[in-house]
C-alpha cells in the first residue's frame, strides 16, 4: 500500500521530517521504499518501509526480504489492488 509521508512516518514511529532525511540520505531506495510522482508528490510503500525500520540494523536481512517480495510479485503471487480496466 502506498501512503503519504505522514502515514509512513507514523507507522514507524518517527517524524515525517526524519523519514524525508532518510530518503534524501539514500537509506531508502526509490522504486522500492518510495515512488516520486512529481517533485511534490512522494508515496511510500508501507510494507517495505516498515520492514526497513524493523531491520535497518541488519541490511542483509532486509535486502533478502526485498528480493523475495519482488520475485513473488513477478510470479504474480500478489495481485494488484487496482484491477486493469
Amino acid at each position: 500500500m502506498l501512503v503519504n509521508k505522514h502515514k509512513a512516518a507514523e507507522a514507524i514511529g518517527m517524524s515525517a521530517y526524519t523519514l524525508g532525511e532518510y530518503r534524501r540520505d539514500g537509506l531508502l531506495t526509490e522504486g522500492i521504499h518510495y515512488h516520486c510522482w512529481s517533485s511534490r508528490t512522494i508515496r511510500y510503500n508501507l510494507d517495505f518501509v516498515i520492514h526497513w525500520a524493523l531491520h535497518r540494523n541488519d541490511p542483509a536481512t532486509h535486502q533478502k526480504w526485498i528480493e523475495q517480495q519482488l520475485q513473488a510479485q513477478n510470479k504474480g503471487i500478489f495481485k494488484s489492488r487496482f484491477p486493469s480496466a
